[in-house]
């Protein structure tokens, strides 16, 4: 195969690769906002579950408690702060 010929397959495969690939680059719709709970418990350098996905828009509820000592939890940018005794009710925020 001349190199004419050869560039005009190569071309010609990497437009075909291309042309499949645009699809898996789309932009996926934002699912709708929906409420979400969750259960977080601290114990001793880490807490359960150790991360917690939302996505935009969600509307969260975190219930807060702690399984040895006393846990602190702080999330940055919403002034929310509190502490969790070992063997009291779990409390939660919003």
């Amino acid at each position: 195969m001349n190199s004419k010929k050869r560039n005009q397959w190569l071309l010609a495969v990497g437009i075909v690769a291309a042309a499949t690939l645009v699809p898996a680059f789309r932009p996926t719709a934002s699912p709708a906002p929906q409420r979400r709970d969750f259960d977080v418990v601290a114990r001793k350098y880490a807490y359960d579950p150790p991360i917690l996905t939302v996505n935009q828009g969600d509307e969260v509820h975190i219930r807060f408690g702690s399984k040895d000592v006393v846990h602190g939890f702080y999330l940055e940018g919403y002034d929310i702060d509190a502490l969790a005794d070992p063997g009291k009710k779990q409390f939660g925020f919003r």
